[in-house]
């Protein structure tokens, strides 16, 4: 209060004094610097374009390398190099060969971050630390985007600010910009009153400022259909690769978890078969929107292929979040989406079938049959994970926990008696309370505002998209946004590494593909 009272002091006082004087003073000097730098300032200009040419393909690297289709390969190629690990000197040359890839393609870099995503259990060794790989990558894309932008502004200094921009920039901020800025400020603020800061800092540059990279290098380069088209088919490319080595390893026996009765749940490359239902489930509405009547061609029948094993795999994780509310929910907008009103009918199958379904599952399977059992098991566990959450909220309602805070505060303080079989629990089960923990009363706030301003652009635009590749684009990121959230009503939602990467591209790509579609949106209501 002093504070705020002294600051209105100084601003009253302020107003009173003369200041034209000193201005004039401080532009007389400010003139006499600008012209002794203006030869550094130009020099560096000069360093950085020199620089900026040895990077780009048509000045200083072999003609083989400058052929479209060989970027990608050489890309996976050097980043599995860099993963295998040959040796300090040959990963820092591998890395190096990445940056200068991701200079000149930095969709690449973006790419490559998400195929590696799911893969952040099998970490990359560098010196004495360990990275997961897409952490790597998306700091090199990060950097090699910022040289980038960094030689385009020493050539607009050079050419009187005539050079074109490297890409075309978004013509204005978007809501959904806006809100994840609000996301990024207040994980930043929420580190100062996280009780163990260890935890805290990690936690903000792996899901807090890694992510918010990913998505400004979207926001400002991938702005073409065919890009974004990619960046979806490197998502499913890493989903299939999580759903062939999970059922590869499933049908061996291997890389199980076994479950009430004595049942095997797929795992994969996750330590828990949760883990893998939520990836898996974020990919399934893209290979159906695919699938769906409209597309033409081999992608169809590839999408089709792609999503019958990707469904395989989620099934066999048995995870009920995945199999009652987020598959489910996400197929019945996608439905809805492909045939509105006509939709009804293959609705009502849906309901049929996933009812049956339930009480077959209830009825015959031990894993699903004590779901209905609130005395132990699973839904007990999560009731009183979701009780000790509420009594921390009212605790302190306004600030939170912090971030990654609620693993030693259940553990330690908040955990309920009859709970103490699952102690080491570090989230709490719910998307609503997980945001409120981390970033305090305005993290619900921002998610409600993420939410909206996604849904009220992804439906405005495709009601008016003009590709076909746009249409399935959004279609295929609304029904991945349901499932984002209808499973995150009973577990985990956008806190862990490779799910913080498929948020910010959904909302990467219905933010670009909103802004592409600038049609006026016509009275009709989607429905």
């Amino acid at each position: 209060i002093a504070s705020l009272v002294a600051s209105m002091a100084l601003l009253v006082t302020a107003r009173s004094l003369s200041w034209r004087p000193s201005l004039d003073f401080l532009a007389l000097r400010i003139n006499f610097l600008d012209i002794g730098l203006q030869p550094a300032i130009g020099a560096l200009a000069s360093l950085v374009l020199m620089i900026g040419m040895l990077l780009t393909w048509d000045n200083a690297i072999p003609s083989i390398f400058r052929r479209e289709t060989l970027h990608p390969l050489l890309a996976l190629l050097t980043a599995g190099l860099v993963l295998l690990q040959p040796g300090l000197l040959l990963t820092l040359l591998a890395l190096l060969l990445l940056f200068v890839l991701f200079y000149n393609r930095p969709a690449l870099g973006l790419m490559l971050t998400l195929l590696w995503a799911p893969f952040y259990l099998f970490p990359l060794q560098l010196f004495q630390y360990a990275f997961p790989l897409s952490e790597v990558l998306i700091l090199l894309t990060a950097l090699a985007w910022g040289a980038r932008q960094l030689v385009w502004q020493a050539r607009r200094y050079k050419d009187g600010s005539k050079s074109p921009a490297p890409a075309k920039r978004p013509r204005r901020l978007h809501a959904l910009d806006i809100a994840l800025l609000a996301w990024l400020c207040f994980g930043l603020i929420a580190v100062n009153w996280s009780a163990h800061s260890g935890p805290a800092l990690t936690e903000l540059r792996v899901l807090f400022l890694e992510p918010m990279l990913f998505y400004l290098v979207f926001r400002s380069e991938v702005r073409d259909s065919r890009t974004r088209i990619l960046l979806v088919d490197a998502l499913l490319t890493a989903g299939l690769l999580v759903a062939l080595i999970g059922l590869w390893l499933f049908f061996r026996g291997d890389g199980v978890i076994t479950a009430e009765g004595g049942v095997r749940r797929l795992v994969s490359v996750y330590g828990s078969p949760n883990n893998a239902a939520l990836f898996l489930g974020r990919c399934l509405p893209f290979a159906l929107a695919w699938a769906l009547p409209g597309s033409r061609g081999i992608r169809r029948w590839l999408a089709f292929v792609v999503f019958a094993l990707l469904l395989l795999a989620l099934l066999l994780t048995q995870s009920a979040g995945a199999l009652f509310l987020g598959l489910p929910l996400s197929l019945a907008v996608m439905l809805f989406l492909q045939w509105r009103r006509r939709a009804l009918l293959p609705l009502l199958g849906l309901a049929v079938a996933g009812a049956l379904g339930t009480v077959f599952a209830l009825g015959s399977s031990p894993r699903f049959a004590r779901l209905l059992d609130f005395s132990s098991g699973t839904v007990f566990i999560r009731l009183r994970v979701w009780q000790s959450a509420l009594a921390m909220l009212l605790d302190d309602p306004l600030r939170g926990l912090g971030l990654d805070q609620f693993l030693y505060a259940y553990r330690d303080t908040w955990i309920l008696p009859d709970a103490w079989r699952e102690p080491n629990l570090s989230h709490p089960h719910n998307i609503l309370f997980d945001f409120w923990l981390r970033l305090g009363l305005a993290g619900p706030l921002i998610l409600l505002s993420l939410l909206a301003a996604f849904w009220r652009s992804a439906l405005r635009a495709y009601r008016v998209a003009s590709t076909h590749g746009s249409r399935v684009l959004l279609a295929g990121s609304m029904g991945s946004m349901v499932s984002l959230v209808a499973h995150g009503l009973v577990d985990n939602s956008v806190y862990v590494h490779d799910l913080v990467y498929v948020f910010v591209l959904l909302l990467g790509l219905v933010a670009n593909v909103a802004e592409e579609e600038q049609t006026p949106v016509p009275e009709r209501d989607l429905w």
